[in-house]
């Protein structure tokens, strides 16, 4: 995700995860604003698909 503008200089995009029953959130790494990108991948077990279910950006 990339974020043009915000209240700080730095963001993480959180994404929430779900497989079944299970549900997780995955963390991005920092990034820049209006210079970098974030990104998060939900990923699911041996036999398992993941899927987003949402996912927000978190001001850092």
């Amino acid at each position: 995700m990339f974020c043009d503008f915000g209240p700080t200089r730095f963001f993480r995009i959180v994404v929430d995860c779900e497989s079944g029953y299970n549900r997780w959130r995955e963390f991005g790494d920092g990034a820049a604003t209006g210079f970098e990108t974030s990104d998060a991948e939900c990923r699911g077990g041996l036999l398992e698909t993941a899927r987003v279910g949402g996912y927000h950006v978190d001001w850092v």
